[in-house]
């Protein structure tokens, strides 16, 4: 299985350490990707519910920096050399379109292939509104971009003229990326499953180590098999993991990246602790060698 890390573009790090610096420990330290998420803005006393906390309020303060995902991939590319730059994940739903192709069409070329586009549809509405979008009707956009952006990617768009998704006749969006960055879906919800199946090369599922639920995982994975065969894609799917880990989990991460591997899972984002810099490129090393094959009867 192979092993990546999250490269922090929220509060202080970003600045203080720096993403740079950041990024290449991470490879020096023999991760496999390099991951950012997204935030463009964020709100006072949000009502949404935060999918991904036990509550449902976010772990974070809203007055925090969030640096913005797709300059920030970007930044960390040019700072590396062999790690898959990915984004998990990018609300594809309050973004334009053709705003959205151009700019990791640019990413991709530029890096050589390097960029792994992880998409999600979004749980803040207000963010989503305050950026001029609908948030009722985002499950149904994200499907609709989903179908054209691949089109985009080949530089010569289709003409559409669909509810969410329009692009007039002779539209050219070079450079192309050849080939195109694989697409992954994120969620662990039913839908985010079926757009998955329908529309993705992988799945971004997200977990906190504190409360991994395996079973529930490998459900998951199983409803996710039975879309693939009632969607007719015979393709293999990527199936990726996410996992938060709170600075009192961080030593758990070897065992846990075992139980996850054991799951069918082909690589597992970490949450380094990048406040020490030092002890994150030992977990990433550390979880590294304990999913190695060498290890794989441990």
């Amino acid at each position: 299985m192979r092993v990546g890390a999250i490269i922090p573009t929220t509060g202080e790090l970003p600045r203080t350490i720096g993403l740079a610096r950041m990024a290449r420990m991470a490879e020096d330290a023999g991760a496999h990707s390099l991951w950012t998420n997204d935030h463009i803005l964020t709100v006072t006393n949000p009502a949404s519910v935060y999918p991904y906390a036990l509550g449902g309020r976010p772990e974070f303060p809203p007055q925090l920096p969030h640096y913005e995902c797709i300059v920030s991939t970007a930044f960390i590319a040019a700072a590396t050399t062999r790690c898959e730059i990915g984004t998990a994940v990018l609300v594809i739903t309050q973004r334009n379109l053709l705003e959205l192709a151009k700019a990791t069409a640019t990413l991709s070329t530029l890096t050589g292939g390097r960029l792994v586009l992880g998409v999600g549809i979004g749980w803040l509405a207000e963010e989503m509104q305050a950026l001029g979008y609908s948030f009722q009707t985002r499950g149904r956009r994200a499907d609709q971009m989903l179908g054209a952006l691949r089109d985009c990617w080949t530089g010569h768009p289709a003409p559409r003229s669909e509810d969410y998704v329009r692009i007039p006749d002779g539209v050219i969006l070079e450079p192309h990326p050849d080939p195109p960055p694989p697409i992954l879906i994120g969620g662990i919800s039913a839908p985010a499953l079926r757009r998955a199946a329908t529309h993705g090369d992988g799945w971004l599922a997200t977990a906190n180590t504190q409360h991994l639920n395996t079973s529930d995982l490998a459900e998951r994975i199983e409803l996710l098999r039975l879309e693939r065969e009632r969607v007719g894609r015979a393709a293999p799917l990527k199936m990726v993991l996410k996992l938060h880990s709170p600075e009192a989990a961080v030593a758990q991460l070897p065992a846990v990246a075992r139980q996850v591997r054991d799951l069918g899972f082909h690589e597992l984002i970490l949450d380094p602790p990048w406040a020490n810099p030092a002890r994150a490129q030992h977990t990433i090393a550390d979880t590294k060698a304990a999913v190695a094959p060498s290890t794989a009867g441990s």
